[in-house]
């Protein structure tokens, strides 16, 4: 959750207590058997808080509908519209906060927070969901610097399997980051944080409320008017925290490559294939280029196509993006004495190897094109006379000679 990152460390020690805003639920407070306990986290959308489920003992988290710029908390707990001009918008993200939560307490994967139950109370909304303990991956990558690709797989692959489900039910997370992905003390990942995530079935993308965070949002979530949103916007969110862990840097921010793009430069992102570790293959890289292409349908459209590229066998032929541009490259992988060799070539463009093989087959047909004759003219003019082998001899070439 939004602010998990510093409440759920390894061990109570390292907890840091969070300020308590003037507008949230006071300690103590019972919410059907939940006892709010203390603050985890204010963001855009509302706050999160640990609880306790009385009924079984244990410790839970709590996030309350209570969006900052458009609602407040009266004296008596209820929450309700700044004013009536608020109204609309209040009971529009009200309906969506209810619809997700009534969607993802359906969802049960090991590596997606589970979300217990949902509560209406206090003219809003709750969402219950496990607790976990662990660290998130900002902490994890300053701890383990440069983690090898089988590492990273072991993290990614899972969430993005159980994140695969959420969008098969039409719904993105929009706000994936390093904080919103935490290694449990058993070294499991788990996605949290689904406060962002909108239906983007049947709602018009430029209706959604802008949530991001810069180097991880693609450009259509700043500007929803120019694309829709999707798995690919997702998918953009995670190759950037990929990439933070190969290069140790964030991406450069999406709008500054927008703006490239609008002045015809060529676009800042620089490339993961340009890394000079060792510990990563160039499909891996490759697919981390890929799903941090600028234009939404040049990204791998589903989590599923996004695992095959980053799982890519070292023989296969890997698509990779040009950044900037819609064509792709592709590597090519041929055995060599030192094992597999590869080329990157732009898309289009057949390896120099398959270019050479016409031409040399060309220049083959001709050489014994011309043995051929040679050896004709040459067994000829042993049968003629000695004039018509003086006059066979002189149309020999003297090469083929």
């Amino acid at each position: 959750l939004q602010a998990w990152t510093k409440m759920t460390k390894t061990s109570e020690s390292e907890t840091e207590p969070q300020p308590y805003p003037s507008d949230a639920l006071e300690t103590g407070t019972l919410l059907d058997g939940y006892r709010i306990q203390s603050i985890l986290g204010r963001g855009a959308f509302g706050i999160t808080y640990l609880a306790m489920e009385e009924r079984l003992d244990r410790l839970v988290a709590v996030k309350e509908y209570l969006p900052v710029d458009f609602a407040v908390r009266d004296d008596r707990s209820s929450v309700h519209p700044r004013s009536d001009s608020h109204e609309e918008m209040f009971r529009y993200g009200l309906e969506s906060f209810l619809k997700e939560a009534r969607t993802l307490v359906k969802f049960k994967h090991p590596n997606i927070v589970q979300v217990l139950t949902y509560l209406e109370k206090n003219k809003t909304a709750y969402l219950v969901m496990e607790y976990e303990v662990g660290e998130d991956l900002n902490r994890y990558f300053k701890q383990h610097p440069h983690p090898a690709e089988s590492e990273l797989l072991d993290i990614f692959i899972p969430v993005n399997e159980g994140l695969d489900v959420v969008h098969q039910h039409g719904f993105i997370h929009r706000d994936i980051k390093p904080d919103n992905i935490y290694i449990r003390q058993d070294h499991s990942p788990v996605l949290l944080d689904f406060g962002a995530a909108r239906d983007v079935v049947k709602k018009k993308s430029d209706q959604l409320t802008r949530v991001l965070t810069e180097g991880y949002a693609p450009y259509e979530q700043y500007n929803p008017a120019w694309a829709h949103q999707g798995p690919w916007t997702d998918i953009y969110a995670l190759g950037a925290t990929l990439y933070l862990a190969v290069t140790g840097r964030k991406p450069v921010v999406a709008s500054e490559r927008a703006a490239a793009y609008m002045r015809k430069e060529q676009d800042p992102y620089v490339s993961a294939l340009k890394t000079t570790n060792a510990n990563y293959s160039r499909p891996f890289l490759a697919a981390i280029d890929r799903a941090l292409a600028f234009h939404p349908q040049d990204r791998p459209q589903s989590l599923t196509d996004w695992n095959q590229m980053l799982q890519a066998d070292l023989d296969a032929t890997v698509v990779i993006p040009s950044p900037g541009s819609a064509q792709p490259n592709a590597v090519d992988r041929t055995p060599g004495l030192g094992g597999a060799s590869e080329v990157v070539r732009p898309a289009g463009q057949e390896p120099t190897n398959r270019r050479l093989l016409p031409k040399l087959a060309a220049g083959l047909f001709v050489v014994l094109a011309l043995a051929a004759g040679g050896y004709y003219l040459w067994t000829g003019a042993e049968r003629t006379t000695e004039q018509a082998g003086k006059t066979a001899q002189a149309n020999i070439p003297e090469d083929l000679v």
